[in-house]
């Protein structure tokens, strides 16, 4: 039986045979933390939002691989901040609301994609967001689930 692949619970990089080498190598990644439950629990929960954005926006066609809950959540919190400053600006608000959204569309496909991956579920599931009413809530629910380890 194959070994399912791993990921890095930081840059969401898909993990070779010999996992040191890519903790040396990941640029996000301050501490070796192979093998130890805790050291990768501290590196996911210290992404604050800039790390993110760049994470997102560095990767934003990149759909496979992992993303952490920070690293979705500091975006969604970026992105929708954006659009609501957006609105309150009176002359340019919708036009600049139209460019985030259109800017946004693709890295946010991407990071929630790689999210839904991070809880072994398809990125096709962001299609549940399509059914009216319901589609969005049990989207939230499945980007709030716990990664799979």
């Amino acid at each position: 039986m194959a070994e399912k692949p791993r990921f890095c619970n930081e840059c969401g990089a898909k993990l070779g045979p010999n996992n040191g080498i890519h903790w040396r190598l990941c640029s996000a990644a301050e501490v070796d933390s192979r093998g130890s439950e805790q050291a990768n629990e501290s590196l996911t929960t210290r992404l604050n939002m800039k790390q993110s954005m760049k994470s997102v926006v560095t990767k934003y066609l990149i759909f496979e691989g992992r993303a952490s809950r920070p690293e979705y959540w500091w975006f969604q919190l970026a992105y929708w901040m954006a659009i609501i400053i957006s609105i309150m600006i009176p002359v340019f608000g919708p036009i600049l609301m139209i460019l985030v959204a259109l800017g946004c569309t693709l890295p946010n496909l991407a990071v929630g994609s790689r999210r839904l991956h991070d809880s072994n579920k398809s990125g096709w599931y962001q299609l549940i967001g399509l059914v009216p009413g319901v589609g969005v809530i049990g989207l939230i629910v499945l980007f709030a689930l716990p990664s799979d380890i």
